[in-house]
């Protein structure tokens, strides 16, 4: 896939209200979180908007919303309900491991992509590759008269041949078995090629609600941090405050069940 080209990106603006100079120890805390989220945001933007091939591909149906969000973040273009910069100032602590990084990138990549999925009540691409295959191999095995995929053993039959004195083997299977078992075998590859899809089949099939949407976000988390041994905030782990904000700011009812 070509790499896009990439987009500069601006410094996220800081709320001025919140930024401004305070002299007592509530306002410097609030600055302090004001900053972390700065750093997050910018470092969720630049790799996002690089040319990193672990993004974006194959998903240009709804690369123009999710560098609309990309753009929200940045410029404070939200409503004072949903998300504020100081609401990322918890996971500032993921950006000190490169490997704890780059698990973050992931995580929260996949979870903006659940929600503009969910939001625009779409089918993934990979949804729709995946039961096409489904549908194909349904009329193949109609046409061989079959009800499932089957592999025939290759059954050798020997003759001598008395001019050269030599003996030959040859494989004896009909035209229906021969197609069969090249229908295996293509079987075998394409679950391969699904292989790396897996997790976006199985949400889907599923059928996650959006709460599930968030827990499973908030448990990746929880997760990442035990694994590098970081102290999250015990609050946002809790009450997965970031999350449900930017649920809402996607326009998403936390009620609205799943097509």
């Amino acid at each position: 896939m070509a790499n896009k080209t990439a987009r500069k990106t601006t410094q996220p603006r800081k709320n001025k209200s919140a930024s401004s100079p305070r002299i007592n120890n509530d306002g410097e805390a609030e600055q302090e979180k004001i900053d972390k989220g700065c750093e997050v945001i910018q470092s969720l933007c630049e790799i996002f908007r690089g040319n990193d091939i672990n993004y974006w591909q194959g998903l240009n149906d709804i690369e123009e919303r999710f560098d609309s969000f990309m753009s929200d973040m940045e410029q404070q273009n939200t409503d004072a309900n949903y998300f504020t910069l100081a609401d990322f100032a918890p996971y500032h602590i993921f950006l000190f491991h490169n490997d704890a990084k780059c698990r973050f990138y992931d995580i929260f990549y996949q979870f903006i992509i659940d929600c503009i999925h969910k939001a625009n009540q779409v089918k993934p691409i990979e949804i729709i590759k995946y039961q096409a295959y489904l549908d194909g191999i349904e009329l193949l095995l109609t046409a061989l008269g079959e009800r499932n995929i089957k592999r025939y053993p290759i059954r050798e039959f020997s003759h001598y041949d008395h001019e050269h004195n030599q003996i030959y083997r040859d494989a004896k299977l009909t035209p229906e078995q021969n197609a069969m078992n090249s229908l295996a075998n293509f079987e075998a590859y394409v679950k391969m090629y699904f292989s790396k899809h897996q997790e976006t089949i199985e949400r889907y099939e599923n059928g996650a609600k959006i709460v599930i949407i968030k827990e499973r976000f908030k448990d990746k988390i929880e997760r990442l941090a035990r694994n590098y041994q970081l102290d999250f905030d015990k609050t946002e782990l809790k009450d997965n405050v970031l999350a449900g904000k930017i649920v809402r700011h996607f326009g998403i009812k936390e009620t609205k069940t799943n097509d």
